[in-house]
C-alpha cells in the first residue's frame, strides 16, 4: 500500500502547528472513494455552477513535522530525492508504506477532505490554534493511475484508466 506525502500550506505564513506535511495511505478503497466524490462534485456542478468544492469529514491523513530521523534508512540519495520532489512538486509518492513515528504526528482537529473538479486535498486545524493547514492536491490523473493499478503506485506508472476511474469523466 503506497503512502503519499504532501507538502502543506498554512493560513498563517509564520505558523503551521508543526504540520509541515500530510501523509495518506492510498489503499484502493480510498482511491475509489476520492474518484467517486470528484464524480459527485462534477454532477452537482451541472445543477449549480457556483459550486466550487465540497468538504467531507475524513481522518485518512496524518499531519506531521519533518525530521531527519523519519527516514530510517542510511540512503542519503533517497532522502535527497524526497526533499527535492516535495520542494518541486509538493507530492512524494512512496512505492511502499511509510510509517510516521508517533512523536512526529501533530494533533489536529476538524480534518476534512477537500474535493475539487480535478483533485483532492486535506485540511485541518492544528490543536490550540486558529489557523488552517491544507495539503497539496492529489490530481485526478494520479488517482486514476492508482485505481488502474489497484492502489499500487509501482504498477500505476504510465497508466491512466481503470474501473474506479470510470465515474470521473
Amino acid at each position: 500500500m503506497p503512502t503519499i506525502v504532501l507538502r502543506t500550506t498554512s493560513t498563517d505564513e509564520h505558523f503551521n502547528g508543526d504540520c509541515d506535511y500530510g501523509a495518506v495511505e492510498m489503499a484502493t478503497p480510498l482511491v475509489t472513494l476520492c474518484l467517486r466524490r470528484i464524480g459527485r462534485l462534477r454532477k452537482a456542478k451541472k445543477g449549480d455552477p457556483d459550486l466550487f468544492e465540497m468538504y467531507y469529514w475524513d481522518q485518512s491523513v496524518v499531519f506531521f513535522s519533518w525530521s531527519d530521523d523519519l527516514i530510517e534508512r542510511e540512503d542519503t540519495e533517497f532522502e535527497d530525492e524526497v526533499d527535492r520532489v516535495l520542494a518541486d512538486q509538493g507530492v512524494y509518492v512512496s512505492r511502499t508504506r511509510i510509517q510516521i513515528p508517533e512523536q512526529h504526528i501533530q494533533r489536529v482537529e476538524c480534518v476534512q477532505m477537500v474535493v475539487r473538479d480535478d483533485a483532492v486535498a486535506w485540511t485541518a486545524i492544528p490543536k490550540h490554534s486558529d489557523v488552517y493547514v491544507t495539503t497539496h492536491e492529489i490530481s485526478v490523473q494520479q488517482l486514476r493511475e492508482m485505481a488502474a493499478a489497484g492502489g499500487s503506485v509501482a504498477e500505476a506508472q504510465g497508466r491512466s484508466s481503470g474501473t474506479a476511474a470510470a465515474e470521473v469523466r
